[in-house]
């Protein structure tokens, strides 16, 4: 299964117990950058992490506004260019940008869509949780989807499938 789908488990053992934490998940790419659409970190109000959005400087910049996030109890998108302003001297420099989404989940939020995108992931079933952000003023929602890990089927019992 996915790295989200345990981030997602982790994000409602934390809410279960009455702790905040931030959920942040690339949710727009263009060009080359370090993760894709649907990867996810866990910002945990003791702060510890679990997963990655690249790892570098863009990494440590949103587990810092996270962090920010958290202190207001509010949700926001971050947008990142991947040039030498985020690089520095142990990144890579891709050149692409990056829109991370940052949804602040705190105790008495509602968590009906985490749940359900668990259970249709371990169901092996199409999987997503919404995730809605402000950016530059408008309210968007997105469909951050997870992946489920394909079962290969062999048929028959000869010597190809006997093999494989």
């Amino acid at each position: 299964m996915s790295d989200t789908l345990s981030i997602l488990r982790a994000l409602l053992a934390e809410a279960d117990a009455g702790r905040p934490a931030a959920l942040c998940a690339v949710l727009r790419t263009r060009g080359s950058t370090p993760q894709r659409p649907g990867a996810a970190m866990l910002v945990r109000a003791d702060s510890g992490t679990l997963g990655t959005l690249g790892g570098g400087g863009i990494e440590a910049e949103v587990r810092r506004r996270a962090f920010d996030l958290l202190a207001a109890g509010t949700s926001a998108s971050l947008e990142f260019e991947l040039d030498h302003d985020h690089g520095g001297e142990d990144t890579l420099i891709c050149g692409g940008r990056m829109m991370i989404g940052v949804n602040v989940v705190a105790p008495g939020s509602e968590l009906t869509p985490y749940r359900r995108a668990i259970a249709s992931a371990e169901g092996r079933e199409p999987a997503w949780f919404p995730m809605t952000v402000i950016h530059e003023g408008s309210r968007l929602a997105y469909r951050v989807h997870l992946e489920i890990t394909p079962v290969l089927l062999i048929a028959g019992a000869g010597h190809v499938g006997h093999a494989v």
